[in-house]
């Protein structure tokens, strides 16, 4: 048996207490030095995309393919609660309004969709025509200064008008009380009923700015003054019928000579 050298005694004895405190076999020293890499952890995946089309809020709901057996009518009828109808809103735009006379200003909501031209041919201003939305239930509205314009609505035409079958239209007459430039402003409301509440939404809205005509403002500043000068007479009839009869009286006691 051939003797160990000393360098290979001191190797293997130091083997052996690195064994012995570790509790691996000498052989398996370098293996335990170098450990693999650890595997790396698992990436998350992309959540599923949704094909669809994307969400729009002019965009109304498409319309049920079943067949309706009601059979289309000349004027559409519009059903409550749903999406709601486009239509054209037809009025005329005074520009002057006159003292002591009114002026008429004109709403029609063509929902019929037929000519309306000839129903403004003898009113003033400019007729002018906008797309709204509409319900079953429609209101218009006409306001202005109350100091300097007197407006009223004409028998016959409800506040609440039905969009069914009909156009809805009323008629205001403007009367000018003061001289200068007023706003009227004129408002379309639907009234839908959905969910168990009943809203009312604006859907249009305009402002519409008049002035007395110079004529006018003249008529206006003679009404003024007319009862200064009533009082005026009143005052000098009665101071006036005073000294007659004070010179009448004096007159009669004067002795003739």
């Amino acid at each position: 048996m051939t003797a160990e050298s000393p360098v290979r005694q001191a190797a293997s004895s130091l083997a052996s207490k690195w064994s012995s405190l570790v509790g691996v076999h000498p052989g398996n020293t370098f293996a335990m030095l170098v450990k693999p890499a650890p595997p790396a952890p698992p990436q998350p995946q992309p959540p599923a995309s949704i094909v669809g089309a994307p969400f729009s809020p002019d965009v109304a709901p498409a319309p049920d393919a079943t067949p309706s057996a009601t059979p289309p009518s000349a004027a559409p009828v519009i059903a409550a609660p749903g999406p709601m109808l486009t239509r054209d809103v037809v009025y005329n735009k005074p520009t002057t309004v006159t003292f002591n006379e009114p002026t008429p200003v004109q709403v029609i909501i063509n929902v019929t969709r037929e000519a309306v031209a000839e129903s403004f041919d003898n009113l003033p201003g400019a007729v002018k025509t906008h797309a709204i939305s509409i319900s079953p239930d429609m209101t218009a509205e006409l306001t202005g200064p109350a100091e300097r314009v007197r407006i009223q609505l004409r028998p016959g035409f409800p506040a609440w008008q039905k969009a069914n079958g009909a156009n809805p239209t009323w008629i205001w007459d403007v009367t000018a009380l003061a001289p200068g430039t007023a706003r009227l402003d004129l408002a379309i409301k639907a009234r839908i009923e959905g969910s168990g509440a009943e809203q009312v939404v604006r859907t249009y809205h305009d402002a519409i700015p008049v002035t007395m005509p110079l004529v006018d403002s003249v008529k206006w500043w003679i009404a003024q003054i007319d009862p200064i000068w009533k009082w005026l007479i009143g005052v000098f009839t009665v101071l006036g019928g005073a000294i007659v009869w004070w010179l009448t009286n004096i007159m009669r006691r004067k002795p003739s000579t």
